[in-house]
Protein backbone atom coordinates (compact mmCIF):
# COMPACT_ATOMS: atom_id res chain seq x y z
CA UNK A 1 0.00 0.00 0.00
CA UNK A 2 1.31 3.40 -0.95
CA UNK A 3 0.03 4.96 2.29
CA UNK A 4 1.68 2.37 4.56
CA UNK A 5 5.16 2.57 6.13
CA UNK A 6 6.74 -0.37 7.97
CA UNK A 7 10.12 -0.47 9.69
CA UNK A 8 11.29 -2.29 12.83
CA UNK A 9 10.90 0.95 14.80
CA UNK A 10 7.88 2.62 13.18
CA UNK A 11 4.57 1.80 11.53
CA UNK A 12 2.14 4.18 9.84
CA UNK A 13 -1.00 3.81 7.76
CA UNK A 14 -3.89 5.99 6.63
CA UNK A 15 -7.30 4.53 7.40
CA UNK A 16 -9.20 6.36 4.69
CA UNK A 17 -12.60 4.95 5.63
CA UNK A 18 -12.20 6.37 9.13
CA UNK A 19 -10.40 9.54 8.09
CA UNK A 20 -7.37 9.07 10.32
CA UNK A 21 -3.60 8.69 9.90
CA UNK A 22 -2.17 6.28 12.49
CA UNK A 23 1.49 6.14 13.55
CA UNK A 24 3.01 3.74 16.08
CA UNK A 25 6.41 3.39 17.72
CA UNK A 26 7.60 2.20 21.10
CA UNK A 27 10.01 0.72 23.58
CA UNK A 28 10.44 -2.73 25.11
CA UNK A 29 7.34 -2.46 27.33
CA UNK A 30 5.55 0.69 26.24
CA UNK A 31 4.20 2.26 23.09
CA UNK A 32 3.09 5.62 21.76
CA UNK A 33 0.56 6.24 19.00
CA UNK A 34 -0.16 9.42 17.07
CA UNK A 35 -3.56 9.81 15.41
CA UNK A 36 -4.00 12.64 12.91
CA UNK A 37 -7.67 13.16 12.11
CA UNK A 38 -8.33 14.11 8.51
CA UNK A 39 -11.81 15.37 9.27
CA UNK A 40 -13.50 16.71 12.36
CA UNK A 41 -16.29 15.15 14.38
CA UNK A 42 -16.75 12.38 16.92
CA UNK A 43 -13.88 9.99 17.63
CA UNK A 44 -13.48 6.97 19.88
CA UNK A 45 -10.60 5.17 21.58
CA UNK A 46 -11.27 1.47 22.18
CA UNK A 47 -9.02 -0.77 24.28
CA UNK A 48 -9.96 -4.43 24.17
CA UNK A 49 -8.56 -7.65 25.60
CA UNK A 50 -6.38 -9.77 23.36
CA UNK A 51 -8.37 -12.98 23.85
CA UNK A 52 -9.01 -16.17 21.98
CA UNK A 53 -11.96 -15.73 19.63
CA UNK A 54 -13.47 -18.93 20.98
CA UNK A 55 -13.42 -20.56 24.41
CA UNK A 56 -11.74 -17.64 26.18
CA UNK A 57 -11.15 -18.32 29.85
CA UNK A 58 -13.05 -16.05 32.24
CA UNK A 59 -11.39 -13.30 34.21
CA UNK A 60 -9.81 -9.93 33.73
CA UNK A 61 -10.98 -6.37 34.14
CA UNK A 62 -11.41 -3.22 32.07
CA UNK A 63 -11.44 0.11 33.89
CA UNK A 64 -11.99 3.60 32.43
CA UNK A 65 -10.84 6.69 34.36
CA UNK A 66 -12.05 9.87 32.66
CA UNK A 67 -10.31 12.14 35.18
CA UNK A 68 -6.94 10.62 34.30
CA UNK A 69 -7.85 10.16 30.62
CA UNK A 70 -6.89 6.51 31.01
CA UNK A 71 -8.16 3.02 30.21
CA UNK A 72 -6.64 0.05 32.04
CA UNK A 73 -7.11 -3.57 31.12
CA UNK A 74 -6.05 -6.88 32.68
CA UNK A 75 -6.53 -10.16 30.86
CA UNK A 76 -5.63 -13.76 31.80
CA UNK A 77 -3.20 -15.31 29.33
CA UNK A 78 -4.02 -18.65 27.65
CA UNK A 79 -1.48 -21.10 26.32
CA UNK A 80 -1.21 -21.37 22.54
CA UNK A 81 1.10 -24.38 22.19
CA UNK A 82 1.52 -27.09 24.86
CA UNK A 83 -1.82 -27.27 26.64
CA UNK A 84 -3.42 -24.94 24.11
CA UNK A 85 -6.32 -22.98 25.58
CA UNK A 86 -5.43 -23.67 29.19
CA UNK A 87 -4.56 -20.86 31.61
CA UNK A 88 -0.89 -19.84 31.45
CA UNK A 89 -0.93 -18.85 35.12
CA UNK A 90 -0.46 -15.10 34.68
CA UNK A 91 -2.20 -12.09 33.14
CA UNK A 92 -1.30 -9.33 30.71
CA UNK A 93 -1.88 -5.77 31.87
CA UNK A 94 -2.06 -2.54 29.86
CA UNK A 95 -2.62 1.07 30.83
CA UNK A 96 -3.51 3.50 28.03
CA UNK A 97 -3.47 7.29 28.43
CA UNK A 98 -4.74 9.86 25.93
CA UNK A 99 -3.85 13.54 25.56
CA UNK A 100 -7.46 14.55 25.03
CA UNK A 101 -10.37 14.95 27.48
CA UNK A 102 -12.92 12.13 27.50
CA UNK A 103 -16.44 13.39 26.77
CA UNK A 104 -18.03 9.98 27.21
CA UNK A 105 -16.93 6.55 28.43
CA UNK A 106 -18.20 3.01 28.58
CA UNK A 107 -17.38 -0.67 28.47
CA UNK A 108 -18.45 -3.69 26.47
CA UNK A 109 -18.37 -7.46 26.71
CA UNK A 110 -20.44 -10.56 26.19
CA UNK A 111 -23.54 -8.84 27.60
CA UNK A 112 -23.23 -5.89 25.23
CA UNK A 113 -22.24 -2.23 25.49
CA UNK A 114 -22.65 -0.34 28.76
CA UNK A 115 -22.51 3.38 28.07
CA UNK A 116 -21.30 5.32 31.11
CA UNK A 117 -19.88 2.26 32.87
CA UNK A 118 -16.31 2.53 34.14
CA UNK A 119 -15.61 -1.07 35.20
CA UNK A 120 -16.16 -4.32 33.35
CA UNK A 121 -15.25 -7.83 34.47
CA UNK A 122 -13.81 -10.01 31.73
CA UNK A 123 -16.50 -12.16 30.20
CA UNK A 124 -17.14 -13.88 26.89
CA UNK A 125 -14.73 -13.84 24.01
CA UNK A 126 -14.02 -10.10 24.11
CA UNK A 127 -14.32 -7.20 26.51
CA UNK A 128 -12.87 -3.75 26.95
CA UNK A 129 -13.35 -0.07 27.67
CA UNK A 130 -13.81 2.95 25.45
CA UNK A 131 -13.75 6.74 25.48
CA UNK A 132 -15.39 9.23 23.13
CA UNK A 133 -14.16 12.72 22.30
CA UNK A 134 -14.46 15.44 19.68
CA UNK A 135 -11.69 16.33 17.21
CA UNK A 136 -11.03 19.05 14.65
CA UNK A 137 -9.89 18.37 11.11
CA UNK A 138 -6.10 18.14 11.21
CA UNK A 139 -5.99 17.61 14.97
CA UNK A 140 -3.37 15.22 16.35
CA UNK A 141 -4.08 13.05 19.39
CA UNK A 142 -1.23 11.23 21.14
CA UNK A 143 -1.90 8.05 23.11
CA UNK A 144 0.67 6.35 25.36
CA UNK A 145 0.46 2.75 26.60
CA UNK A 146 2.41 0.75 29.16
CA UNK A 147 2.33 -3.04 29.48
CA UNK A 148 3.32 -5.64 32.04
CA UNK A 149 2.86 -9.33 32.80
CA UNK A 150 3.09 -8.53 36.52
CA UNK A 151 0.40 -6.00 37.48
CA UNK A 152 -1.45 -2.86 36.34
CA UNK A 153 0.81 -0.85 38.64
CA UNK A 154 3.88 -2.29 36.89
CA UNK A 155 2.38 -1.30 33.53
CA UNK A 156 2.15 2.29 34.79
CA UNK A 157 5.74 2.16 36.04
CA UNK A 158 6.94 0.82 32.69
CA UNK A 159 5.12 3.60 30.86
CA UNK A 160 6.58 6.27 33.12
CA UNK A 161 10.11 4.83 32.96
CA UNK A 162 10.28 4.15 29.23
CA UNK A 163 8.20 6.98 27.71
CA UNK A 164 6.98 9.35 30.41
CA UNK A 165 6.21 12.75 28.88
CA UNK A 166 8.38 12.20 25.78
CA UNK A 167 6.83 13.13 22.47
CA UNK A 168 6.20 10.80 19.57
CA UNK A 169 9.17 11.89 17.47
CA UNK A 170 11.57 11.53 20.41
CA UNK A 171 10.40 7.99 21.16
CA UNK A 172 10.60 7.10 17.46
CA UNK A 173 14.18 8.40 17.25
CA UNK A 174 15.19 6.35 20.28
CA UNK A 175 13.52 3.25 18.83
CA UNK A 176 15.28 3.69 15.50
CA UNK A 177 18.62 4.12 17.28
CA UNK A 178 18.01 0.97 19.35
CA UNK A 179 17.07 -1.10 16.31
CA UNK A 180 20.03 0.20 14.32
CA UNK A 181 22.31 -0.69 17.21
CA UNK A 182 20.95 -4.24 17.25
CA UNK A 183 20.60 -4.85 13.52
CA UNK A 184 23.64 -2.80 12.51
CA UNK A 185 26.07 -5.18 14.19
CA UNK A 186 26.20 -7.12 10.94
CA UNK A 187 26.90 -5.53 7.56
CA UNK A 188 26.17 -7.62 4.49
CA UNK A 189 27.70 -7.23 1.03
CA UNK A 190 26.69 -9.03 -2.13
CA UNK A 191 23.40 -10.69 -2.96
CA UNK A 192 20.36 -8.95 -4.32
CA UNK A 193 18.50 -6.15 -2.60
CA UNK A 194 15.68 -8.57 -1.77
CA UNK A 195 18.11 -11.09 -0.27
CA UNK A 196 19.77 -8.42 1.87
CA UNK A 197 16.36 -7.21 3.04
CA UNK A 198 15.39 -10.77 4.04
CA UNK A 199 18.64 -11.17 5.98
CA UNK A 200 18.32 -7.79 7.70
CA UNK A 201 14.66 -8.18 8.71
CA UNK A 202 14.42 -11.87 9.61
Amino acid sequence: RADEVMTPAYYAVTLADHGVRVEVTGTARAGILRFTFLRGGDASLLVHANRKTQAAIPGGLARVDAARRAIALSNPVQRIYAGSGKPAGFSGHAVVRAEVPFEGVGTWGGAGVRAGATDRAGEGDVFGGYARFRVRAGQTVVVRAGTSFTSPEAAVRNLEAEIGAAGFDEVRARAESAWEGALGRVRVRGGSRDEREVFYTS
